[in-house]
């Protein structure tokens, strides 16, 4: 039933982001906060199935105090945990909890880093994907990655420093994959991009592509503790036979980003007016895109940190818009994506993740 929901806000999304300029901003303040009281709704009711993380979730819940989960989970679950443990609070409350946490302030950052134009079209790209694997599933990157957003949306904005690494500081609170999070913002710049960043930004993605080929483990390159232990984490469950399949560069998704990046940073130029965060989320995305081959040697470590860091595609596939004449015509790109993503989710799934 959810997938119904879900197509359905995917719809009314992509049909109000071709009225945006003629309906006033006050009423499309009012539209954007009813899809975030619905999108809260979905995704703290969404039923636990054995498909899905909730079973871990609550084995964490119930045992928040184990020296397992002191050292392996983060201090905000285990907090939240404690205090409801000892109110005798239901363990549903968490997920409440993290869905007023994560959609919100994802959803008002992609407004601040875009538009509404931009925002109502790339809705149904993050509905499609990130807000099932996240926001409704894997709820402590999803809240970590919201105060993630909202630092990009201070940084492109140029606002203090310690505003924007203070939201950073908080989002590994809550998962501390969100380390790798800074690095969009360290190395982006806030003027418009020069020939030689996007040179620079094309030889990190093709840098990714060539340690795929040669089968080279760049997680080695990264010496920082945290990503450490998650690796050793992630290697312990292979192990133990939670198997991924193997990295495509191929993969009909994975093709889609690359050239979805390629083409936005080709029109960087004419996009960038109508999207202040352009620069970090370009960043963000061939980052992630270098970490889907070059992390690739382990398959889960691959897939968590290019899907972190490619949070805010969502914006990237909207923009494609103000490369065309007619506009309109291109909102019907990131839609078609949205409903390929979507349609692919339910098939792999089996109608059992939700």
């Amino acid at each position: 039933m959810i997938y119904v929901f879900i197509f359905l806000l995917m719809f009314l999304a992509f049909g109000i982001s071709f009225f945006t300029e003629s309906i006033p901003k006050e009423i499309l303040w009012g539209i954007m906060y009813a899809f975030i009281i619905a999108m809260v709704l979905i995704a703290a009711t969404k039923p636990g199935t054995t498909a899905s993380d909730y079973n871990t979730y609550y084995n964490i819940f119930i045992n928040y105090d184990s020296i397992q989960n002191e050292l392996a989970i983060e201090p905000t679950y285990r907090w939240l945990s404690r205090f409801l443990n000892n109110i005798h609070g239901p363990f549903r409350t968490v997920f409440w909890v993290f869905a007023i946490i994560s959609v919100p302030l994802k959803i008002y950052a992609f407004k601040r880093l875009s538009s509404y134009d931009v925002l109502f079209a790339a809705l149904p790209v993050y509905l499609s994907n990130f807000f099932l694997l996240h926001d409704c599933e894997q709820i402590r990157i999803a809240a970590a990655m919201a105060f993630v957003i909202m630092a990009y949306a201070l940084w492109a904005e140029h606002k203090k420093w310690y505003w924007w690494l203070g939201l950073w500081s908080v989002s590994i609170l809550f998962h501390y994959t969100a380390t790798v999070a800074l690095f969009p913002m360290i190395l982006s710049s806030r003027k418009e991009l020069s020939f030689r960043r996007k040179i620079i930004l094309i030889c990190g993605v093709f840098t990714g592509a060539v340690f795929w080929i040669l089968k080279v483990n760049a997680i080695m390159l990264i010496p920082i503790p945290a990503i450490q232990m998650k690796m050793a984490l992630y290697e312990i469950a292979s192990s133990n036979g939670e198997q991924m399949e193997s990295i495509l560069l191929y993969h009909p998704i994975a093709l889609l980003r690359y050239a979805t990046f390629f083409y936005v940073l080709y029109y960087s130029d004419l996009i960038s007016p109508h999207v202040k965060g352009l620069n970090v989320i370009l960043t963000a995305e061939a980052l992630g895109l270098a970490a889907w081959g070059g992390l690739a040697a382990t398959p889960v470590f691959a897939v968590r940190i290019s899907e972190l860091l490619q949070i805010p595609e969502c914006i990237l596939f909207a923009s494609v818009f103000y490369t065309t004449k007619p506009q309109w015509a291109a909102k019907f790109y990131p839609m078609a994506v949205a409903m390929y993503i979507f349609l692919y989710g339910i098939r792999i799934n089996q109608f059992g993740y939700l």
